[in-house]
């Protein structure tokens, strides 16, 4: 169940839309970073996302979710929190915009006897790019730092490189995919640096309809991986078509 809403212009050229989600599911992994076990979920999600215009140039925003409740017999008490930034150089050929972006999500410090689950959980994630194109990681456990730049050498055409760095919020607790199982289970401290991904990815728009995109990911493993698994280092390619209801004519 969902309720949203949408403020304009709190502050000039700005859109605020708090929102509540409550989810109920009869059998939910309790702690998938220490056991199987299974309970029934009641979690309420408290969330505002702020996103603002400071003049034609320069974009930022925000997004923050409390969520509370109750996974099996453990009380539920997660947060997570994103703000990013970007600056367009609209008088620069090519049009190059650069942007940062921070992300967090709460882990459990000790999934084997902590009495609250204090993981946090994205619910129905669409995870593509949130955490770089590779899609190795999912909103849960993590601390994410973002940076890269764009460039439009034609109205049509633009070429995207960024780089980012990820870190586990809290060492004991698993690593978790964009489904939202866990991939990695430690059990000892070996460091919270989960590694580090570069990416480039390029979309050409055909028509105001189609566009056309591929891409590739780098992605090395840091301490935390390189300590409990055998792979430590990855490479992506992708290839999209995207359908649009109204593109660039």
């Amino acid at each position: 169940y969902g309720a949203y809403g949408r403020i304009d212009d709190l502050v000039p050229h700005s859109n605020l839309e708090p929102f509540f989600l409550w989810r109920v599911q009869p059998a939910e992994v309790v702690e998938p970073a220490a056991a199987k076990t299974t309970g029934k979920e009641n979690e309420k999600a408290l969330g505002v996302r702020f996103k603002a215009q400071a003049h034609t140039a320069l974009d930022y925003g925000g997004e923050v979710i409390l969520e509370t409740g109750t996974v099996g017999s453990q009380p539920l008490r997660a947060s997570a929190a994103q703000a990013g930034a970007a600056y367009q150089f609209l008088d620069v050929a090519a049009k190059p915009r650069v942007f940062t972006q921070y992300d967090y999500a709460t882990g459990n410090s000790n999934p084997a006897h902590n009495a609250t689950h204090t993981t946090f959980d994205t619910i129905y994630p669409t995870a593509h790019d949130r955490l770089g194109i590779a899609d190795l990681f999912g909103w849960q456990n993590i601390e994410s730092v973002r940076a890269g730049a764009t460039v439009e050498p034609h109205r049509r055409l633009s070429f995207t490189v960024q780089g980012l760095d990820f870190w586990a919020a809290d060492a004991l607790d698993s690593i978790y995919n964009t489904s939202g199982s866990a991939i990695v289970n430690n059990k000892t401290a070996h460091g919270r640096h989960v590694g580090a991904e570069i990416d480039s990815y390029s979309w050409y728009e055909l028509n105001k309809h189609f566009n056309l995109g591929g891409g590739v990911a780098y992605f090395g493993g840091g301490q935390f991986l390189t300590n409990v698994t055998t792979s430590h280092s990855y490479t992506t390619y992708y290839f999209a078509l995207n359908f649009k209801d109204n593109g660039k004519k």
